[in-house]
């Protein structure tokens, strides 16, 4: 009876009722689910993912080519941009020669 007692006091201790004077307060707190969450469900519903996410094999090699693809477009996108940005210093460099040929006449 005495571990009954215990585990009544340690759960009105977590929950949330307060004890004042005569008024009993109930206050509820938003706990994350902890149960299992379809990853489809998560993603295009916007439910908010539980303790562990479930995908399926076929999500996961889809999730897995789709990251190999960005992963392949930013390597080109930053190669874009590295050449982008050599041109425009050989540009400043042209432009400032031609500045002051042009100033030294």
């Amino acid at each position: 009876m005495d571990n009954f007692m215990k585990f009544l006091e340690y759960t009105a201790r977590r929950s949330g009722i307060k004890r004042i004077r005569k008024r009993l307060i109930w206050t509820e707190k938003e706990e994350p689910r902890r149960m299992l969450t379809e990853f489809i469900d998560m993603y295009y519903l916007g439910h908010t993912p539980g303790e562990y996410v479930v995908i399926s094999r076929s999500m996961a090699r889809e999730i897995e080519n789709r990251l190999k693809t960005l992963e392949e477009e930013n390597k080109r996108l930053k190669e874009k941009l590295d050449s982008a940005k050599a041109i425009i210093l050989a540009l400043t460099v042209i432009i400032i020669i031609l500045i002051s040929i042009l100033s030294s006449i």
